[in-house]
């Protein structure tokens, strides 16, 4: 967050909602849904990017395999069991209806 803050402060910017925490990270702040004194105005710190990238170890591929499914209780054991699963670097699930899960 310092390094965001100094970035942006040198084009007469700054963050909306800024942790104060010395050290704390974007991503941090980010996942932990941060909220700050400015939060009541902006919402909490991950409220407040229209798009987020992040940066991670490259890899020659990934390897996508779908897996339909016809329940959310079905898809919580198959997420669950993707997550433990120590050679899985991503995982995602989707839905395109409210009634089925993907």
């Amino acid at each position: 967050m310092d390094r965001l803050v100094e970035a942006t402060i040198e084009h007469g910017l700054v963050p909306q909602v800024v942790m104060e925490f010395p050290g704390i990270t974007v991503g941090g702040g980010f996942a932990g849904t941060s909220g700050k004194s400015s939060s009541f105005k902006y919402g909490f710190f991950d409220r407040i990017f229209n798009w987020i990238e992040m940066l991670i170890e490259a890899k020659n591929y990934v390897e996508l395999t779908y897996h339909p499914i016809t329940s959310v209780p079905e898809a919580i054991q198959k997420i669950e069991q993707a997550t433990k699963d120590p050679s899985n670097d991503y995982v995602d699930g989707s839905s395109s209806h409210w009634t089925e899960a993907s």
